[in-house]
């Protein structure tokens, strides 16, 4: 067993190799025992993986592993007994004897790490990048020391070739630059507009004591809201960071994706919370014009087309005369809101469906999707602020929506209906005279 551990001891490449072999030598070294009195010390020092050297307090090599004689080119004999100068740089050497008498006049652990990295000479004369540890120990004669090195010219290459790859992502780079810098603004932007319609709400609060529930769930939903996705971005920015170092390209674009996704998110949510005060602040009033049905439903399909799910198809079919009268900002919100629903509620791969018609003076949209359904013991509050069904857990959301819904259909004196079955998903329509 005793075995077993020492060979793992020999094989370890970690820094924290440093500490754990610099313990086991302290301790022979503390016992007065020679070093190679044992075998399992002499194999220990002789074949760990990295150079070992140990000095007197006058900075003078006594002993030297394979490892390190291997490192610096050197026959045993030509080692022991050389100042440790003679492994440093000629350019670098006073500046080395300078730290040396400092370190022997407060000798301390130093561990492995980026502080610790030199330049060490060899015996043809070649300067190669090193890491170096120190491990002190007392003895009659004053302060010995071990110093682990670890050869890093491998790290050091394979350094330069993040570098190179790095510089052919600059472009990459400053887009995503860019667009951290344009969702800063906007998430600021966004976040004032919701500060002012907030502080303008708790007015209202004031007047309406019916009102008081209505603002703390208003300011809990919209911290869960905005708190997920901004720490989507958060991860994904620091993700982003890490694969620049790699140079891959492919996972900085998918977190990239990640963070667009985001902000359409957010954009979402800030939509319904500022429709939700526009209406309870009475500012939204109906202006009927002539409006090309078809026409409009397009363009909602098109500024939803980057939230469909993966296989969803959009289908979408009219009936009767193509114009009609509306309010067009209206019907856009509430198309918005109604197809929103049905790309979340629906899953992958599945069909989602809007019918217009025009008929006899009377104006019909229908959006149908294939979700859950809604269980029909709670269809009674589906329109009211905030309710979010039982099955609908797993689902972002606010429970805005469909409420927004339905006082926007109040406006333009349209009946707002649906039909629904757990399992067999839903439709609603809204239907209003022209």
């Amino acid at each position: 067993m005793k075995g077993s551990c020492v060979l793992f001891l020999l094989n370890l490449k970690s820094k924290y190799v440093q500490f754990i072999l610099a313990q086991i030598l302290c301790i022979f070294m503390a016992k007065r025992q020679s070093f190679f009195d044992g075998p399992r010390a002499n194999a220990l020092f002789e074949n760990a993986s990295i150079g070992i050297l140990m000095t007197n307090p006058e900075g003078i090599i006594t002993m030297v592993n394979s490892n390190a004689l291997d490192l610096f080119g050197y026959e045993e004999y030509e080692l022991q007994g050389q100042p440790i100068d003679v492994l440093v740089p000629m350019s670098k050497r006073q500046q080395h004897d300078a730290v040396h008498h400092s370190y022997m006049e407060n000798p301390h652990m130093r561990k492995m790490g980026h502080q610790m990295q030199i330049t060490g000479l060899t015996k043809s004369g070649e300067e190669i990048d090193i890491e170096v540890g120190l491990s002190p120990f007392k003895t009659e004669e004053g302060y010995m020391v071990f110093s682990f090195i670890q050869d890093i010219r491998d790290r050091r290459a394979q350094e330069k070739a993040i570098s190179a790859h790095q510089k052919q992502l600059v472009e990459l780079n400053q887009e995503l630059t860019e667009l951290n810098q344009g969702l800063e603004e906007k998430v600021a932007q966004r976040t004032l507009e919701l500060e002012r319609a907030k502080a303008e709400l708790e007015l209202s609060l004031q007047k309406e004591k019916e009102l008081s529930s209505l603002k703390s769930r208003f300011v809990t939903i919209a911290s869960h809201e905005f708190r997920t996705p901004l720490s989507g971005v958060l991860s994904s920015a620091g993700l982003i960071e890490r694969y620049l170092d790699k140079g891959d390209t492919a996972a900085i674009r998918k977190h990239t994706e990640l963070i667009k996704k985001a902000v359409n998110q957010m954009n979402s949510v800030l939509g319904e919370f500022l429709s939700l005060g526009r209406l309870e602040e009475g500012k939204v009033e109906a202006k009927f014009t002539a409006i090309h049905l078809p026409e409009l439903i397009s363009e909602v399909h098109e500024q939803l087309r980057e939230q469909f799910k993966e296989g969803q198809a959009f289908l979408q079919n009219h009936n009767g005369e193509a114009w009609s009268k509306g309010d067009a900002d209206i019907l856009r919100n509430i198309l918005t809101n109604l197809l929103a629903n049905a790309i979340k509620y629906s899953p992958e791969g599945a069909k989602i469906s809007i019918e217009s018609q025009v008929l006899d003076g009377k104006n019909t949209i229908k959006v149908i999707d294939n979700g859950p359904g809604i269980p029909e013991i709670e269809q009674a509050q589906l329109f009211n602020q905030f309710f979010r069904a039982s099955n609908s857990a797993n689902v972002k959301g606010t429970g805005l929506g469909l409420y927004i819904v339905k006082r926007y259909a109040e406006m333009l004196n349209a009946e707002c209906s649906f039909v629904s079955k757990s399992g067999e998903g839903s439709s609603f329509w809204i239907t209003w005279e022209a």
